[in-house]
């Protein structure tokens, strides 16, 4: 993912944090990333994940408020368990997280 993406990312949303995560082979053709901000709120899933697809097409968005990652945290489901093995941290503070 590059430094442009997460640029524009930041720009439209006031962003806590951006992770990339799963398989990051060099030919995927899709880039997993979970993006985490209270902008969200009030925006659809759907919406959101259109949002962010304007800026790179192969995005694969997660696109989680606060509340909605501190719960997906709790839940330790296995999305969040692929999440924490995998995640590269893009942007933000990697100490407050796990």
């Amino acid at each position: 993912m590059t430094k442009h993406c997460i640029s524009e990312i930041t720009k439209l949303f006031d962003t806590e944090f951006i992770f990339q995560f799963g398989d990051k082979i060099e030919y995927s053709k899709d880039i997993d990333i979970l993006i985490v901000s209270n902008d969200f709120e009030g925006i659809s899933t759907l919406k959101r994940r259109e949002l962010i697809k304007r800026i790179d097409p192969n995005l694969d968005p997660i696109c989680l408020t606060i509340r909605q990652f501190e719960m997906l945290k709790d839940s330790k489901s296995s999305l969040f368990n692929c999440i924490q093995k995998t995640q590269t941290l893009l942007y933000g503070n990697k100490t407050a997280l796990f």
